[in-house]
């Protein structure tokens, strides 16, 4: 009187089309990853360029001041010997590889000796550092001496 059920067999087209559906799926997901890591380094590269113009537009000649500086001769008396002191008064920019420019004078004010160097300060914003610098041999007959910061290697922390 009553008959067993009878499973209808799956059809071989519904696994295909559920086979179809995951690759799919996994291929969507795949180009949503690339694309969305591709935007993320298009953020990191549009972030350095715009530090690397905001760099450019430093100012390490206003920025850093030389609030002491003394020249001597070293023991022998042969080379100029400078101890400087010099403020960053950026409230942006470090400071490192700062240049400089000595001008050695004598008594008639005309130039008869100048140099140009590189520091090894390093200097945070708001920082002072000092450093002692082996300058050029002592030009005979030096009346005066002045020495201006030139420039500098500026970067953003």
């Amino acid at each position: 009187m009553f008959e067993a059920a009878q499973e209808k067999p799956e059809s071989g087209s519904s696994k295909l089309w559920i086979g179809l559906f995951v690759i799919v799926a996994v291929v969507a997901l795949g180009v949503l990853y690339f694309t969305m890591q591709k935007g993320a380094a298009n953020d990191k590269a549009a972030a350095k360029a715009a530090v690397a113009k905001v760099v450019a537009n430093a100012d390490p000649v206003k920025d850093l001041k030389i609030t002491r500086a003394k020249m001597d001769k070293d023991p022998l008396g042969a080379t100029a010997v400078w101890a400087l002191t010099v403020e960053n008064k950026s409230d942006t920019f470090t400071y490192s590889e700062i240049k400089y420019h000595a001008d050695y004078m004598g008594a008639d004010d005309k130039i008869i000796a100048a140099n140009d160097g590189t520091t090894t300060l390093y200097l945070r914003p708001g920082a002072e550092g000092s450093a002692d610098i082996r300058d050029i041999p002592y030009p005979t007959g030096t009346a005066r001496f002045k020495i201006k910061v030139t420039g500098a290697k500026a970067t953003i922390e």
